[in-house]
């Protein structure tokens, strides 16, 4: 997660303050800090008022895993006729995120979603030192769910880690993917070995990434306790800005504010999954020839964080048949919530070619 230039200082501030609150943890302010104003009633209630938006009816319950974890999942058209997506968030959200594509993708198909482990509603379970294990870990718990939900075969969705999770899951079990859509997916490249001395990356970025590095993505939403909330809407204002066209309100903050302000479970297995600074461990670009061919992959891209052409040629020349990649003009990271609409029309789209290649 970055944050705008302006909160180097903030973050430097709390970074000291940190070490001196660990060193006076009798203090009224460290008592009051470590306070964070969430519950699972909370994010419970704050999901619910996401979904409830959509007017259309919905089932929601609790899958229960191999390990006894609970999943929360929420399906929406369960008896439309084609071919369901299961749908995946990325780092630091829930399934709710969704909110302005849902409805469009159910018009005519079963549309699953669910809270990754350790994130969300799921159960915020201990998670190995072992990152191998971590990821079976992730793994085995979306076949849990995928044999829980009953489905056979369906069109898997991922949003950046969830994309990568996406991947690494079709690679052990082709037998339950009809297609990928990795949507700005993370963790395709490795870390390259003159990233810290390239140019193009602004120095307030390099210093925030290895000043933060040993701490969990959000630890700094957490670490203000109270203030929170206001914290995660001054220091990401794009987020509330991306949903106004759902909400007016705080609705999309506060969801993300009681989805990360729990225990950082799924942030400490993602943390696990990577090497200084958030570089993957476990590349994409390393395992392109371990998926099966029969799995068709999209790889759908906003113009603003379009792929680089050497990685994208790359992929292409390796697997010319099995890689597809696309791009959303005026779209960002969070491609499904920068053009809605166009996300929706291309994955209908894709989910349509996939049905016609397969019949």
């Amino acid at each position: 997660m970055l944050f705008p230039k302006t909160c180097t200082l903030l973050f430097f501030f709390l970074f000291l303050t940190y070490f001196f609150l660990m060193y006076s943890s009798q203090s009224w302010l460290w008592n009051w800090l470590k306070w964070c104003p969430t519950s699972e009633t909370l994010l419970a209630d704050a999901e619910a008022r996401i979904l409830n938006s959509l007017d259309i009816t919905y089932e929601g319950r609790f899958i229960t895993t191999s390990q006894q974890d609970q999943i929360w999942t929420v399906v929406f058209n369960k008896s439309g006729t084609k071919t369901p997506v299961l749908m995946i968030h990325g780092l630091g959200a829930g399934l709710g995120i969704w909110v302005m594509n849902i409805k469009e993708l159910a018009k005519n198909r079963p549309v699953y979603t669910f809270d990754l482990l350790g994130f969300g509603r799921s159960s915020r379970s201990n998670f190995d030192e072992d990152p191998q294990t971590v990821e079976e870990t992730f793994v085995n718990s979306i076949e849990d769910t995928i044999k829980e939900l009953g489905l056979e075969k369906c069109i898997l969705i991922g949003h950046s880690f969830g994309g990568y999770l996406a991947y690494a899951y079709a690679i052990k079990h082709p037998e339950h993917v009809k297609s990928l859509i990795l949507v700005d997916p993370w963790g395709i490249t490795e870390k390259t070995q003159d990233w810290e001395q390239n140019e193009h990356v602004p120095k307030w970025i390099k210093m925030m990434a290895a000043m933060l590095s040993p701490f969990n993505p959000y630890a700094a939403l957490r670490f203000v306790g109270p203030l929170g909330p206001v914290f995660l809407r001054t220091t990401r204002p794009d987020l509330e800005k991306k949903y106004t066209s759902v909400f007016s309100d705080d609705t999309i903050p506060n969801y993300l504010y009681h989805c990360n302000a729990q225990t950082p479970s799924g942030e400490t297995g993602f943390k696990r999954l990577t090497i200084p600074y958030l570089w993957p461990r476990f590349p994409m670009m390393h395992r392109i020839e371990d998926l099966t061919p029969d799995v068709k992959v999209f790889m759908l891209f906003g113009s603003r964080t379009r792929i680089d052409d050497s990685i994208s040629n790359d992929i292409l020349t390796r697997r010319p048949e099995q890689f597809e990649i696309c791009s959303i003009k005026n779209a960002g990271h969070h491609v499904f919530a920068d053009r809605p609409d166009a996300f929706n029309e291309k994955v209908k789209e894709i989910c349509q070619k996939v049905e016609e290649i397969s019949t």
